[in-house]
């Protein structure tokens, strides 16, 4: 389902772009504006279920019929992404007061640049090849 793909790259991209922005908005003193403009509470909350509910739906839709790594790699990401923003999200509110939730949050919060960046690159992998990995 191309629509499916449409919406997995496109979360994923901005999903990666929510999470590194800091990092993208020190190298690019432009970036602040949108910066500043996607960092709120309620931006984070939105795209981050709908990357996870997207990443969720890419596991069933593949572009082809069939399974290839094109599809699982942006499914996954969509995941991944979507579950860090809205821990993000949940810190923020300070919803959270499990002991488990609280060391999940640490290793979320600390490797978000990262994943941001990876799923920035997972967006424009998946755009550029799509059905070229078949399992």
């Amino acid at each position: 389902m191309y629509q499916i793909y449409f919406l997995s790259v496109f979360f994923n991209g901005l999903a990666g772009l929510v999470l590194s922005s800091d990092y993208i908005s020190e190298k690019f003193s432009g970036f602040t504006g949108v910066r500043d403009l996607i960092n709120g509470a309620k931006p984070k909350f939105t795209i981050g279920l709908i990357a996870f509910i997207i990443g969720a739906l890419k596991l069933f839709a593949p572009v082809s019929g069939w399974l290839i790594l094109g599809d699982l790699l942006p499914a996954f990401g969509g995941l991944l992404l979507g579950f860090i923003l809205l821990m993000d999200f949940l810190r923020e509110r300070s919803v959270m007061n499990s002991d488990v939730l609280v060391r999940i949050d640490s290793l979320v919060t600390s490797n978000k640049t990262a994943a941001g960046v990876i799923g920035l690159l997972i967006a424009l992998l998946h755009f550029f090849f799509c059905g070229t990995f078949i399992l």
